[in-house]
């Protein structure tokens, strides 16, 4: 027997009870004519979404021979491209208002294309971690001097609404609009859902420029640190000491300790990222308004981190910027403070 839901437009094959398969998404093929073959580029008309939360999980510790596979959560957008285009396109996807909030880089192919939007927004700056986490010497740094911090960037979920995904190459511009479907199963009011991005929307905006300031601090300890051989008496001493108190703050905004060996982020508290980070991912856990405690949590955590993001400005204007005097008196050169 075959199908196709109106609500998801996949095509369902029901092979007499000993299998179901499933094409997902049929809409490019249902769009496909000769005038789309005929042309370099063509943007699909999207179909409409739904945000679906997660319901339930299968618990096995082994994959079995009769399970299958899952899409990618999130919608699919198709493109179609008549031969090889030398640089990656762009998928840019726009609310109603006009705001961007996700652009999708995809290398495509002759034929038609397909790419997975997650229906989350683009995600926050990433960390670059330029020094071995506290008191672990023994991790190795990448041939950059860098490691990776376990820490994610935040990507939240976009909200319920029209939107519109353009296609771009060189100078071409293609656009499409579709809705993005609140979840049928959940009891939360599009209201609910309102006040909840609001919240989240303040969490992403301190997460970033948590991000920003710890790619800062990462930036001026590692420059420190590979100064510190070269000096020596009272300069080295300076050295020291700046990079103790940069330590301090930039451990403030995120736990040091973590070394991504062993149980390190269960026995190690969080510090601001990490909080902030739990934090939005409870409060985004379902369509509901959130809790009076989650808003009380988020101005203590707020709170906290505008006193360090003012210490950290301080530290900057005042003790890294003397110090920059002396080498510069020194013909030592600057110390280089910008964030990537």
């Amino acid at each position: 027997w075959m199908d196709i839901p109106e609500h998801f437009n996949d095509l369902v094959v029901g092979t007499y009870g000993r299998g179901i398969w499933i094409l997902d998404d049929l809409t490019p093929l249902q769009q496909f004519t000769a005038d789309v073959k005929k042309s370099d580029m063509h943007l699909f008309n999207p179909k409409d979404a739904y945000r679906l939360h997660p319901v339930s999980m299968v618990m096995q510790f082994f994959k079995e021979a009769s399970f299958g596979d899952d899409p990618p959560a999130g919608t699919s957008l198709h493109y179609w491209q008549s031969e090889e285009v030398k640089d990656s396109i762009s998928l840019v996807i726009k609310k109603e208002n006009g705001d961007t909030i996700r652009t999708l880089k995809h290398k495509g192919k002759p034929g038609i294309n397909r790419v997975w939007w997650d229906l989350k927004e683009d995600p926050s700056t990433a960390l670059v971690l330029r020094t071995k986490p506290l008191y672990a010497d023994w991790v190795e740094l990448s041939e950059k001097r860098t490691r990776k911090s376990l820490v994610p960037p935040m990507s939240l979920l976009a909200s319920p609404g029209k939107y519109t995904v353009s296609l771009k190459v060189g100078n071409e511009v293609q656009s499409q609009s579709f809705t993005l479907l609140k979840d049928p199963n959940t009891e939360g009011s599009l209201s609910d859902i309102e006040a909840q991005k609001e919240l989240l929307d303040k969490i992403r905006l301190d997460y970033e420029a948590i991000s920003k300031t710890v790619n800062e601090a990462e930036k001026i300890r590692r420059q420190l640190r590979d100064m510190l051989p070269m000096l020596s008496g009272d300069r080295a001493d300076q050295v020291k000491k700046l990079d103790s108190v940069a330590t301090a703050l930039e451990n403030q905004m995120i736990q040091l300790k973590h070394s991504g060996k062993g149980q390190d982020q269960i026995r190690l508290p969080g510090m601001l990222m990490e909080k902030l980070s739990y934090l939005a991912s409870t409060v985004a856990i379902a369509d509901f308004k959130p809790a009076d405690q989650y808003v009380e949590v988020y101005q203590e955590l707020h709170t906290e981190w505008i006193a360090v993001e003012q210490a950290w400005n301080q530290f900057k204007k005042e003790e890294v910027a003397a110090f920059q005097n002396t080498m510069k008196s020194a013909s030592a050169g600057p110390l280089i403070i910008g964030a990537d």
